[in-house]
C-alpha cells in the first residue's frame, strides 16, 4: 500500500477529478443540476470509499487519514454555508437553490456520514461500507428516477414516489453487495436476506418526510439495521 499521506493525496485528486467531470457534463447542458449533485452524490462516496485499499491495511491510523478528507470537505461546507468563507462553485454544486444555508443539511449530513464510517467501522466490518453505499447509490438513483419517472406518489409523502423507493432498495441492494464484493468479504447465502432487509427498511426510511434531514436518517437506519440482522 501508498504510504498514508500519498493515498490521501491520491483518494483527493480522484475526489477532484470527479467532480469536474461532473461540473463539465453539467456546463455543457448533457444533465440538468439536479441530476449533476445526485451525480456527485453517488460518485463521490463510491470513488471515495473504492480508494481506501490505497491505505496501509497494517496501520490503525489509516482510517483516520483517510476520514480527513471528507472532514475538511465538510468543514469547508460549514463555513461556506456560515459566510465565513465564499465559494459560489461549491453552493452552485451542492445545493437546491443557490442559498450557502442549503449547506448546513444534505451536505453537511452527507459528509459526516463518510466521515463516521470511515473511522468507526473502517474495512473491518460490513457497516460503514453498506452505510455509504446505501447512502450514495439507493439515494442517488432514488432522487433521479424517481424525479424522471415517479408518477404515483405516496399518501403520506407526496415528494416521494413507489418508482424512485423501489430504484433506492434496487441501488442500495446491488450497491452493497458490490462494494462488499469489491473488498473482498465472503457473501455466505444468509447474507443476501440479510442484505434484502436492510436494504427494504432503508428505502422504507427515505420514503418518510424528513425534509431535509433524510441523509442522516438513512445513515442512521442502515446502522441500526445492520447491526439487528447480524
Amino acid at each position: 500500500a501508498v504510504v498514508s499521506t500519498q493515498s490521501t493525496g491520491i483518494t483527493t485528486g480522484v475526489g477532484v477529478l470527479y467532480l469536474r467531470f461532473t461540473a463539465f457534463l453539467s456546463s455543457r447542458k448533457y444533465v440538468d443540476n439536479d441530476t449533476c449533485r445526485k451525480l456527485v452524490h453517488i460518485g463521490n462516496g463510491m470513488f471515495y470509499m473504492m480508494c481506501w485499499p490505497l491505505f496501509d491495511s497494517s496501520s490503525s491510523y489509516s482510517r483516520y487519514w483517510a476520514a480527513s478528507i471528507p472532514a475538511l470537505v465538510t468543514t469547508s461546507c460549514i463555513l461556506t454555508a456560515l459566510k465565513i468563507i465564499k465559494d459560489e462553485k461549491t453552493v452552485r454544486s451542492m445545493s437546491r437553490t443557490g442559498n450557502p444555508a442549503e449547506l448546513l443539511d444534505g451536505p453537511t449530513h452527507y459528509g459526516l456520514t463518510m466521515v463516521v464510517s470511515t473511522a468507526l467501522y473502517w474495512t473491518d466490518s460490513k457497516i460503514g461500507i453498506a452505510t455509504i453505499a446505501v447512502l450514495c447509490v439507493g439515494d442517488g438513483l432514488a432522487a433521479i428516477f424517481g424525479r424522471r419517472y415517479g408518477r404515483a406518489k405516496f399518501p403520506y409523502n407526496k415528494s416521494k414516489t413507489w418508482i424512485g423507493s423501489l430504484c433506492f432498495f434496487a441501488g442500495a441492494f446491488f450497491g452493497v453487495i458490490s462494494m462488499l464484493r469489491y473488498f473482498n468479504f465472503t457473501l455466505f447465502p444468509f447474507v443476501y436476506p440479510q442484505l434484502f432487509i436492510v436494504s427494504l427498511i432503508c428505502a422504507a426510511v427515505e420514503s418518510l418526510p424528513w425534509k431535509n434531514n433524510d441523509n442522516i436518517a438513512i445513515s442512521i437506519s442502515c446502522i441500526i439495521a445492520c447491526k439487528l440482522v447480524g
